[in-house]
C-alpha cells in the first residue's frame, strides 16, 4: 500500500542517498493536506487533486479567445476582478467573480462581463497590474445602496494607465454604449484627466437691466476653466484666455463723453466643448484680474446635455435639449455660454491648482500601486520627442482708422415744433410774420460731425445708446385749440438746438439768423429780436372754452369734476402753458447695435438710427439691408407710483417734489373767456409711454421757406444736411389714478392728497381746512372769510376728477400736443440758483429762469404796511387756486373771484414793481396783472429740455477688430507647443522671430496695427491633437511711451553742461497743469504715478512722425531710423530765470514787476544728445528758431509724435521665457496659415495734445501761452483722438499694462520622450471623504517622483506595504518608506519615523532578487510576496520581518534551474505567472512560452435595441420622408464635431417605432436636426426613439 503520510515534499536537489523518507523526486496531480488533527486528522496526507470542471454559461467561452492578463481582489466587497484580453477586442475589458452578489442581477456562480470595450486595447502578451481604492460617494442602483464607490486602477505598460468606476460601468447603460475612439470612452477609462487645451473666448455686451458696470477701474480679466468629470476627478486648468477689457475703455480717445461702460457691463464667456465628452459633468469657470492675479472660481455650471449625438442618447436627454430647458443657454450644441458681471463673492483657487499646467500622469507605466491614498507608478514613460520646426512668419500691417476723429455721434438737446405742425403746415404758416398758435416739443439732435464723411465699412459695428428723463417732470398742454391770441408762449421761448450760443449780429454769417422784410429773427421762436423778453415779463392766461389735452374725439366718456355736493361739471386741463397736465418723469432708454453690410456714409448712419428710433420710413435710396440690426431696444415705457395710499390724505409741502406735480383742473363752461379753476389733482400712479418723431422741417435749407428763425440741420463745412432732429412726446398714459389736492389757506399749512373715491365728505376733520383753523381770524376781512364757508365758492375745490384720459396722438398717429420739461414752467425752478454762474456759458450772469426773480408776498397782517415779500416764484409750486386781489383784501370787497393762492398764504398774488414807491416795504404802487382774469405765467429762459445721460456711441471698426498690435520696430519671438489626447503639452519648440516693421518702411498707407501670419512647414508629431502658438514678447524694447512733443529749445547760455543738447518739451504729456495729458485729464502711469514717463539711463527718443500741413493723412511724414536721440536727462524747469536754462529776456511771461521764463519753457523736458543726421530735429535746426515759441525752423512743434523707450538686453533663444497665447488650433489646421492678432502692445485712440493751426499760413502754434492775467492768450489743451501704441489699455486704470499672457512655457534643448525605468512617480493625496477625487492629480511643477538606482534594472512591480512600497526591480528588491523615513541607530537597528517627503530613502534587500521583467510572477499573499527570477533561476518569498528568502533552494534548486534553462532555450515570449491557492496555501508558478493569437479586426457592436416593434424604421428611412439623406446628416454631425467616426452604419442603429402613444414627435426630432443646421420641414407624424 501507498504510504499516505510520507513522502511529504519534493526534493530533486539532494542525492538519492541522502534523501529522507519524506522526500519525493516527483509528483503529479497530488497534494499534501494541511493539519486538521482536530477533525479528521489528515495532516500531511497525500491526496489526489480533483480535476477541473468547465463552468458553462459564463463570460469565458470555451473557444480560448480570452486571456486573463491580470487580476485584482477587492477583499472589502469579496469581488475578484479579471483583466481580460479577447481576440474580439470589443470583448476585451474587466470581468468579475462576484459570489456574494455585490453587483445585482446575475448568477453568483458565474463570472460576469463587467465592462468591455475595444478602447482598452489589451495586448495578449501584456501583464495588467491593478489596485482598488474607494471614494465616499453614496450611490443607489437597483434598490441597493452603496456607501462608497470602488475604483479600479490598472496599467499594462502599453496603453495609458486606466481607471474604472465599477458601479457606473456595470449599471449605467449609457456608458456601455460609448463608442471606441470617442472622447467619452477615453475619459471614462483613462486614469489621466484630460486637460482642456482650447481657451474661453468672450465678448462684452450690455445688460439693460443692470444700471451699472462692475468692470470700472478693473485692469482686465483673464478666464480659464476646469472640467469636473462624473467620476469627480478634476482636470488641470485650461489654456488661459485673452485679456478681457471693456472696449469702451480702449476706444474712448479724446471724447468728452463719459466712458460708456454700461454698454459693456457683461462679459459673455463662451466655453468651448472641443475637449468635452459625456463624461464631463460640470465646468468650473475661473477668472483672474490682470495677468498675474490669483484665479478665483466664478461659477460651477452643469454641462448636460452638451454634445448630444444620436448614438446612445436617451430620449429624455434629447427632449431636454429640444425644449430649451438647459440653464446654460447652449447655442447650437457646440458651446457653453456664461454671462460674467463681476458681481459675486468668489473663492480663490489653490496655488497648486494654478501652478498645474496639466496632469503629468505617465503616458505608459509597468508598475503601479496605491499607498496612503496616493497613486504610484514605476517604470513609466513621459515627455515628448523634440520636433524639428520649419515655419514662415510674416508681419502684416493694416490701415489705420482716421486720426483726429472719435467716430462719435453726438446727442444735442433741442426743442422742435409739434409733429402735426411739421407735417401739415402750409407755406404761409412756414413763412408768415408770426406763428400764433404752435405746439412745441422737447427734442434731441443726432449730430454725426465727428464721424468721417466716408462713414463705416462692411463689418463695422455701431453701438448707440442713451437715456432720457426730464429734469423736472413732463408738462403737456395744447395751444392750438385755444381761441385766444396770446396763447403762443411756452415754458421757453427758444426753439432748436442753439441754446448755449450768444447773439451774434446777422452779418456774422451765423446760419441761425434769417433776414426777411427788414426784420432779424433770432433763435427765439415766438418773438422778433426787438421783442426780446424782459427779465420779469409776466403773461396771464385763463381757462378758456377749450378741451386742452383732456379730450379725445375717439373717447366717448367725458372727463368731469364731481363736486362734494354731488353735482358735476366738465373738467379740462393742459389748456395752455399756465395750465399744463403734469406727469412725473421717468427714464426711457434707447439701445441700438447695428453692423454694416457695406460701406455706409455718416448721413446714412444717422438716417438709419433715426429710422430705428422713430419707426418712420428710411429716406428714398437707403436700403434697410445696409445694416444688420443686432439690437434695437427702445424702452420707452415707464411706470411710477407716488405712494399716496393714505385714504385720509398724504401731506406734503408746496416746495416738495409733489408740490410741482399738481395739475389745476378748469371749468370751460363758465361765461366769457376767463374760465374758473375747478380744483387740483395729482396723478399718483400711471404707466407712461413716450413716443419719438422725426422733425421733417429740420433738414430744409434756410432759403427754402422753412420755419423762420429755426436754423437747420445743415453742416456748413460739408454743405450737407447731416444732422437729424427727433421730437419727444407722451404717446399714452394708462392705468392712471388721481388724488384730489387740497390745503388750508393758513400760512405754511401742507397740501393733502386725498382719495375721494372712497372718502367723499365736506370739510372733514382730516382735511383741516376752513376759517375756523386760522389762528387770527380778526386779521381776515369778513368778506374774505365768507368765501370758505359751506355756501362759499371755494367749495368747488372739494371734489374729485372722474374719467381721466390721455392720448397724445391724432387719428394718424402723430404727436399733437406740447410736451416740455417742467423745469422751465410752473414750479420749475428750485430757487437754488438765481444766476447762471458758469463762466464757460454765454449766459454767464444771466438769469436762469424768470421764476427766480419774481417777487411774491409771503405773509401779512391787518396792516398793509407790514406786508413782507421775497424772491422766488418757484415757491408757487405748480398749483393755483381761486383768490382775490390785494385791493380786495384791503377793502374787503369780494369782487374778482379768480387768481392765485401762493405759498400757503391767504389769497395774495405775485407782482412786479413798476415804480420805486414803497420799495423799502417791497409793496408796489400798482399791479401789471389783472388778478381777476386767470392764471399767471412766467416765461423761462433755459433748462427746458430733458436730461440725457449714459450717452454712448461706440464704433467697433472692422479695421480695428483687434485692439492689439506687435510693437513696431521690434523683433518678436514665437514658438509652438503640442498637446496630446489627454491635454499634456510639450515644451516649446522655437519657430523663429519676425520684425514688426517701423512705420516708414510700410507701404500703401498701412500705418495701423500689425499682425503676424505664421505658416508651419514641418509635420506635426503623431501624438498631437492640438497645437498652440506661444510668444516670448518682443526682444528689442521694454518700456516705452508714445506721445506728442510741445516744442524744443536750446539753452541760452549753452554752458558746458548743456552745450549742444536739445531740450524737448514733454508738457503735452505731463507736469503742465493747464494742458498736459496727466494733469488736464487726470491720467497716470500703470503704477499710478503722476508722471507717465520716468527716465532711465540708456533711454532712446525715436521720432515717429510730424506734420507739414493740417491734412490728417497727406500732411503726415513718417521719418526713418536716423531720427533716434540718446536721452541724457529728464528735467522739470521752473519759472525762475536764474534756474531755467531756456529763459530768454525777449520771450517772457509778465507777472507783476518780475520776469519769468515763458510758460512754454517751464515744466517737463527731455535733454537729448544731438543727432546731426536728424535734419529738422537736430541742434542746428532748433537753434535756428532763436528760442521762439512757435519757431518754424524745426519740426518739434509740428504735431510731432515720438517714442521714448528703454532697449532690452539681448538674450539667447533658449533663455527666453515664452507664454501661452489663446491661439490654440486643432491639429487638422497645422498646415493652414494662421494669423496672430494679439501682440504685446495696445493699438488704440489716445487723447493727444496737438498744436493749433493759425493765421493765413496755417502755422502750427503752441497751446501753451502767456497767462491771461498778464494779457496773454493763456494755455488751453487741444486733445484729439490719435492712434498710438501703448503699454496700457487705458491710462486712467491702474495696472492696465496687461496683455493676453498665459502660463509660462520654456525651451528644453534636446527634449525627448523618455522611459524612466527606475523612477517612481506619485499623485497628490486623495481625501476619501472629499467630494472630489484627487488621486489622479499629478502636478509636474511639484516634481513628485523618486529615482532609484538604474543599475538594478527596471521597476517591474510595486506593492503596498501600508507605510512603505515594496519595489521589485529586474534584479533587486527594496522597501521605500511612504511619508516616513528609515532611521538607523548605532546598533544598526532601523525604525520608521514621519517625514515631510512622500518617498523616503530606499532600503535594498540582500541578493540579486528582482523579478526579472516578469511582473506576472509576483503574487501577494497577506504580508508575503512571492516572485521568480528566470535569469537567476530562483523563486523568492518576501516578508517584512524576515526579508527576502530563496524558497526554490528548499530542495528544488536544480528543478528550477532546469525549468528556466529550458524556457530560455525556447523561442517566443517567456511568461512566468505566479498564483496562489488559498485552500492549499500554495504558491503556484506557471512557466511557458506564449503563443500569440492574432486579434480580430475591431468592429463596434451595435447597441442592443431589442426587437423593433411593428413598423420600426431606420433613421435613413425616416429621414428619407423629409428629403434628408443619411450622408447629409453624417456630414453635418462631423462638421459640428458632435461625434467621431460618423458613418451611415452608426447612424442607422437608431430606429423609430411609429404610432406609439409614449412618443417623441417627429417635430421634436426634426427640430433637433434643424439645430444641427438641416433645412427640413416638420409634420405631425409621431415616432418613438429606441436606443
Amino acid at each position: 500500500m501507498i504510504n499516505k503520510v510520507v513522502p511529504r515534499k519534493l526534493n530533486q536537489s539532494s542525492d538519492s542517498k541522502i534523501r529522507s523518507k519524506e522526500d519525493m523526486i516527483d509528483a503529479l496531480n497530488v497534494s499534501i493536506s494541511s493539519d486538521e488533527r482536530n477533525s479528521e486528522g489528515n495532516e500531511g496526507v497525500i491526496k489526489p487533486v480533483k480535476s477541473n470542471v468547465n463552468i458553462s454559461g459564463t463570460a469565458f467561452d470555451s473557444d480560448g479567445s480570452k486571456t486573463v492578463l491580470g487580476k485584482l481582489e477587492d477583499t472589502k466587497n469579496d469581488v475578484v476582478y479579471f483583466f481580460v484580453h479577447c481576440t474580439d477586442q470589443n470583448k476585451s475589458g474587466v470581468y468579475a467573480y462576484d459570489p456574494n452578489n455585490y453587483f445585482t442581477g446575475h448568477n453568483p456562480d458565474e463570472i460576469i462581463e463587467l465592462f468591455t470595450n475595444a478602447e482598452f486595447n489589451f495586448d495578449q502578451t501584456s501583464f495588467v497590474k491593478g489596485d482598488v481604492t474607494y471614494i465616499q460617494t453614496k450611490r443607489e442602483h437597483d434598490g441597493v445602496v452603496y456607501e462608497d464607490t470602488p475604483f479600479l486602477f490598472f496599467t499594462d505598460n502599453i496603453n495609458e494607465p486606466r481607471k474604472l468606476n465599477v458601479l457606473r460601468a456595470y449599471y449605467e447603460e449609457f456608458v456601455q454604449d460609448y463608442v471606441v475612439g470617442t472622447n467619452s470612452i477615453k475619459d471614462f477609462i483613462t486614469a489621466c484627466p484630460k486637460a482642456p487645451s482650447f481657451p474661453i473666448t468672450f465678448e462684452f455686451v450690455a445688460d439693460e437691466n443692470l444700471p451699472y458696470s462692475e468692470f470700472r477701474n478693473i485692469n482686465g480679466f483673464q478666464f480659464a476653466y476646469q472640467m469636473v468629470y462624473k467620476d469627480q476627478n478634476v482636470s488641470a486648468i485650461s489654456t488661459i484666455s485673452e485679456i478681457a477689457v471693456p472696449p469702451s475703455y480702449i476706444t474712448h480717445g479724446a471724447s468728452e463723453l463719459p466712458m460708456p461702460l454700461n454698454q459693456h457691463n457683461v462679459c459673455r464667456l463662451t466655453i468651448p466643448i472641443d475637449d468635452m465628452s459625456f463624461e464631463v459633468e460640470k465646468v468650473k469657470i475661473l477668472a483672474r484680474r490682470g495677468n498675474d492675479g490669483q484665479f478665483f472660481e466664478i461659477q460651477e455650471v452643469d454641462t448636460t446635455p452638451a454634445g448630444i449625438t444620436l448614438l446612445g442618447v436617451p430620449p429624455d436627454a434629447i427632449l431636454d435639449f429640444l425644449q430649451n430647458n438647459n440653464p446654460l443657454n447652449l447655442g447650437t450644441n457646440t458651446e457653453l455660454v456664461f454671462d460674467f458681471k463681476n458681481d459675486t463673492v468668489n473663492k480663490i483657487v489653490s496655488s497648486e491648482d494654478q501652478s498645474k499646467q496639466f496632469d503629468a500622469l505617465p503616458k505608459r507605466a509597468e508598475a503601479q500601486s496605491i499607498v496612503d491614498n496616493r497613486l504610484f507608478y514605476g517604470n513609466y514613460v513621459e515627455g515628448f520627442d523634440n520636433v524639428e520646426t520649419d515655419a514662415t512668419i510674416t508681419p502684416v500691417s493694416f490701415e489705420r482708422s482716421l486720426d483726429f476723429t472719435d467716430y462719435e455721434l453726438k446727442v444735442v438737446p433741442a426743442t422742435c415744433a409739434s409733429e402735426v405742425f411739421a407735417k401739415t403746415a402750409t407755406e404761409d404758416q412756414l413763412s408768415g410774420p408770426r406763428i400764433a398758435k404752435l405746439n412745441k416739443n422737447s427734442a434731441f439732435v443726432l449730430d454725426p460731425v465727428d464721424i468721417p464723411e466716408v462713414g463705416v465699412e462692411a463689418g463695422d459695428k455701431i453701438t448707440f445708446s442713451f437715456s432720457i428723463t426730464p429734469k423736472q417732470n413732463w408738462h403737456v398742454y395744447n395751444v392750438e385749440d385755444d381761441a385766444g391770441d396770446n396763447n403762443i408762449l411756452h415754458n421757453t421761448q427758444q426753439l432748436g438746438d442753439f441754446f448755449n450760443e450768444p447773439f451774434p449780429p446777422p452779418e456774422s454769417g451765423n446760419p441761425n439768423y434769417v433776414e426777411e422784410l427788414g426784420a432779424v429773427y433770432t433763435k427765439f421762436w415766438q418773438k422778433f429780436a426787438e421783442d426780446e423778453p424782459e427779465v420779469n415779463d409776466i403773461d396771464q392766461f385763463s381757462v378758456r372754452d377749450t378741451d386742452g389735452v383732456s379730450r379725445n374725439s375717439s373717447v366717448d366718456s367725458a372727463i368731469i369734476w364731481k363736486n362734494v355736493d354731488g353735482s358735476s361739471r366738465a373738467a379740462v386741463y393742459g389748456t395752455c402753458v399756465s395750465n399744463p397736465l403734469i406727469i412725473k418723469g421717468g427714464e426711457v432708454s434707447i439701445s441700438i447695435v447695428i453692423q454694416a453690410t457695406t460701406t455706409v456714409s455718416r448721413t446714412d448712419i444717422v438716417d438709419y438710427i433715426t429710422h430705428l428710433i422713430t419707426g418712420e420710413d428710411l429716406p428714398a435710396g437707403l436700403s434697410s439691408n445696409v445694416f444688420t440690426v443686432l439690437t434695437n431696444n427702445i424702452n420707452n415705457t415707464y411706470t411710477f407710483d407716488l405712494g399716496f395710499d393714505n385714504v385720509s390724505g398724504e401731506e406734503f409741502s408746496m416746495s416738495s417734489q409733489f408740490g410741482k406735480l399738481i395739475t389745476v383742473c378748469g371749468d370751460p363752461t363758465t361765461a366769457g373767456t376767463s374760465g374758473k379753476q375747478q380744483g387740483c389733482f395729482i396723478v399718483d400712479k400711471a404707466t407712461v409711454e413716450i413716443g419719438f418723431f422725426k422733425d421733417s422741417l429740420y433738414n430744409e435749407p434756410l432759403d427754402s421757406g422753412a420755419f423762420r428763425g429755426e436754423g437747420s440741420g445743415w453742416d456748413n463745412d460739408s454743405g450737407q444736411a447731416i444732422k437729424r432732429r427727433i421730437g419727444i412726446y407722451i404717446k399714452s398714459i394708462t392705468e392712471a389714478t388721481t388724488k384730489t389736492c387740497l390745503r388750508n389757506v393758513v400760512v405754511n399749512s401742507p397740501w393733502k392728497a386725498v382719495d375721494f373715491s372712497t372718502q367723499f365728505g365736506f370739510f372733514t376733520p382730516a382735511l383741516d381746512i376752513g376759517p375756523a383753523n386760522i389762528e387770527d381770524s380778526t386779521a381776515i376781512p369778513e368778506a374774505i372769510a365768507e368765501q370758505f364757508t359751506e355756501a362759499g365758492p371755494f367749495t368747488r375745490f372739494i371734489g374729485r376728477l372722474q374719467g381721466f384720459n390721455f392720448n397724445g396722438e391724432d387719428s394718424e398717429g402723430r404727436s399733437r400736443f406740447s410736451c416740455l420739461d417742467g423745469l422751465g414752467g410752473l414750479g420749475g425752478s428750485d430757487g437754488s440758483q438765481v444766476n447762471n454762474l458758469d463762466p464757460a456759458s454765454p449766459f454767464f450772469g444771466v438769469i436762469d429762469s424768470n421764476y427766480d426773480e419774481v417777487k411774491v408776498l409771503l405773509g401779512f397782517n391787518e396792516l398793509v404796511s407790514n406786508f413782507t415779500s421775497g424772491f422766488g416764484g418757484e415757491l408757487l409750486g405748480s398749483a393755483q387756486m381761486r383768490g382775490v386781489s390785494q385791493q380786495q383784501i384791503i377793502s374787503g370787497a369780494p369782487r374778482a373771484q379768480t387768481g392765485a393762492i401762493i405759498d400757503n398764504t391767504f389769497p395774495i398774488m405775485p407782482f412786479t414793481r413798476e415804480t420805486p414807491n414803497n420799495d423799502s416795504l417791497g409793496i408796489p404802487e400798482s399791479f401789471t396783472v389783472n388778478v381777476g382774469d386767470g392764471f399767471l405765467h412766467f416765461s423761462g429762459f433755459i433748462n427746458l429740455v430733458p436730461s440725457f445721460f449714459n450717452i454712448t456711441f461706440f464704433t467697433e471698426l472692422q479695421s480695428d477688430s483687434s485692439f492689439r498690435s506687435f510693437k513696431s520696430g521690434a523683433s518678436h519671438a514665437f514658438g509652438v507647443v503640442y498637446y496630446d489626447q489627454r491635454g499634456r503639452c510639450s515644451n516649446v519648440y522655437p519657430i523663429g522671430t519676425a520684425l514688426s516693421p517701423p512705420y516708414y518702411l510700410r507701404q500703401n498707407d498701412q500705418y495701423g496695427r500689425v499682425a503676424m501670419q505664421i505658416q508651419m512647414n514641418h509635420d506635426a508629431p503623431d501624438y498631437a491633437e492640438a497645437f498652440q502658438i506661444v510668444y516670448a514678447g518682443n526682444t528689442s524694447v521694454s518700456d516705452f511711451v508714445q506721445y506728442s512733443t510741445a516744442g524744443a529749445y536750446v539753452a541760452i547760455d549753452d554752458n558746458s553742461e548743456n552745450k549742444g543738447n536739445i531740450f524737448v518739451s514733454l508738457n503735452h504729456l505731463q507736469v503742465n497743469d493747464d494742458v498736459s495729458y496727466t494733469e488736464a485729464r487726470g491720467n497716470r502711469s500703470p503704477e499710478g504715478a503722476r508722471d507717465i514717463y520716468t527716465y532711465k539711463e540708456g533711454d532712446i527718443l525715436r521720432v515717429i512722425s510730424y506734420y507739414e500741413s493740417s491734412d490728417p493723412i497727406e500732411g503726415r511724414i513718417f521719418v526713418d531710423d536716423s531720427h533716434d536721440f540718446e536721452v541724457l536727462d529728464y528735467r522739470v524747469l521752473g519759472a525762475d530765470p536764474e534756474e531755467n536754462p531756456l529763459y530768454d529776456s525777449n520771450i517772457t511771461d509778465l507777472a507783476g514787476d518780475s520776469f519769468e521764463a515763458h510758460k512754454a519753457k517751464q515744466g517737463a523736458f527731455l535733454v537729448l544728445k544731438n543727432n546731426p543726421t536728424a535734419v529738422g530735429f537736430n541742434f542746428e535746426s532748433v537753434k535756428a528758431g532763436e528760442g521762439a515759441i512757435n519757431a518754424q525752423s524745426h519740426n518739434w512743434n509740428k504735431r510731432t509724435i515720438v517714442e521714448i523707450f528703454s532697449p532690452k538686453d539681448v538674450a539667447a533663444e533658449d533663455e527666453l521665457f515664452f507664454y501661452e497665447t489663446s491661439n490654440v488650433f486643432p491639429i487638422s489646421e497645422h498646415n493652414n496659415q494662421i494669423t496672430i492678432n494679439n501682440g504685446d502692445v495696445w493699438w488704440r485712440k489716445v487723447a493727444v495734445n496737438m498744436p493749433n493751426l493759425s493765421g493765413p499760413s496755417n502755422l502750427f502754434t503752441s497751446i501753451i501761452g502767456n497767462p491771461v492775467s498778464s494779457g496773454g492768450d493763456g494755455s488751453e489743451a487741444n486733445f484729439v483722438s490719435y492712434s498710438l501704441e501703448t503699454q496700457a489699455f487705458n491710462d486712467s486704470v491702474r495696472n492696465a499694462d496687461v496683455t493676453g499672457k498665459g502660463k509660462t512655457k520654456v525651451i528644453v534643448p534636446n527634449d525627448q520622450e523618455v522611459r524612466r525605468t527606475a523612477s517612481i512617480s506619485f499623485s497628490d493625496k486623495n481625501n476619501p471623504a472629499s467630494k472630489l477625487f484627487t488621486i489622479t492629480s499629478f502636478n509636474p511643477i511639484k516634481a513628485q517622483f523618486k529615482d532609484l538606482p538604474a543599475a538594478h534594472g527596471n521597476i517591474n512591480y510595486l506593492v503596498d506595504q501600508q507605510d512603505s512600497l515594496f519595489v521589485l526591480q529586474s534584479d533587486r528588491s527594496s522597501s521605500v518608506p511612504v511619508n516616513r523615513n528609515i532611521i538607523t541607530t548605532a546598533s544598526n537597528d532601523q525604525s520608521l519615523v514621519a517625514a515631510s517627503n512622500v518617498l523616503g530613502v530606499q532600503r535594498y534587500y540582500a541578493g540579486q532578487n528582482g523579478c526579472d521583467d516578469n511582473p506576472e510572477s509576483v503574487c501577494v499573499v497577506g504580508n508575503n510576496i512571492y516572485f521568480a527570477n528566470k535569469t537567476s533561476r530562483e523563486v523568492y518569498k518576501f516578508n517584512p520581518s524576515s526579508g527576502v528568502s530563496v524558497i526554490s533552494e528548499q530542495g528544488m534548486k536544480s528543478f528550477f534551474r532546469l525549468l528556466f534553462k529550458e524556457l530560455e532555450d525556447q523561442e517566443g515570449l517567456s511568461k512566468v505567472v505566479g498564483g496562489y491557492d488559498p485552500i492549499k496555501d500554495e504558491f503556484i508558478l506557471s512557466v511557458y512560452k506564449l503563443n500569440v493569437t492574432e486579434d480580430q479586426e475591431v468592429v463596434e457592436d451595435p447597441p442592443d435595441v431589442g426587437t423593433p416593434a411593428a413598423g420600426a424604421q431606420t433613421l435613413a428611412e425616416v429621414l428619407a420622408t423629409e428629403g434628408i439623406s443619411l450622408e447629409e446628416l453624417a456630414s453635418i454631425l462631423s462638421e459640428l464635431s458632435l461625434i467621431s467616426n460618423v458613418d451611415q452604419e452608426n447612424l442607422n442603429r437608431v430606429r423609430f417605432n411609429f404610432n406609439n402613444d409614449s412618443v417623441v414627435g417627429s417635430v421634436d426630432l426634426l427640430a433637433f436636426l434643424a439645430v444641427l443646421e438641416s433645412n427640413v420641414e416638420t409634420n405631425d407624424t409621431k415616432v418613438q426613439i429606441e436606443i
